[in-house]
């Protein structure tokens, strides 16, 4: 009986240490204090058989009690971690389609933007030339009023 005890304490301590669950030690050692005592009582020729067999069967009372104890409290936080585990999973699958959505904005400003990085170039070599033109207009290269065909348009081509 005491090795099951010892045996019995050592899993249950393990798992609930293992879990992060609080659990009364001092309820597992008695458990395996008892099964010892019983042992040691068994053994001992002075004990009447009566109170030796009255003992042991309830040590093995004392002992399924407990165990079916630690059963219902390992199943208890089964279920607690197995509904943190769901509750985990399905903020994870939430995450998941929130992030997708914010690459496909992504991906849409992306477009947007590079669309407006080339429509700033594009506006700044129209600039550019429109002002080499002006200025050779006004130096006298090219006679007053008479612009290329391909000259800029700033009030046509910035609507």
């Amino acid at each position: 009986v005491s090795s099951y005890a010892k045996l019995d304490t050592s899993v249950c301590l393990i798992c609930f240490s293992n879990l992060g669950e609080s659990f009364e030690v001092s309820k597992l050692e008695e458990s395996s204090a008892l099964g010892e005592h019983s042992s040691l009582s068994q053994m001992d020729g002075d004990q009447p058989l009566v109170k030796q067999t009255s003992l042991t069967e309830r040590a093995h009372l004392d002992s399924a009690e407990r165990q079916k104890r630690v059963e219902q409290d390992l199943n208890i936080v089964i279920q607690k971690q197995s509904a943190q585990l769901q509750e985990e999973r399905s903020r994870s699958a939430s995450l998941s389609q929130v992030n997708s959505w914010l690459r496909e904005q992504l991906d849409q400003v992306d477009t947007v933007n590079n669309g407006l990085v080339e429509s700033l170039l594009k506006a700044r070599k129209e600039a550019q030339r429109f002002e080499t033109r002006l200025r050779g207009e006004r130096e006298g290269t090219v006679a007053p009023g008479h612009l290329p065909a391909e000259h800029f348009h700033p009030a046509k081509d910035f609507h």
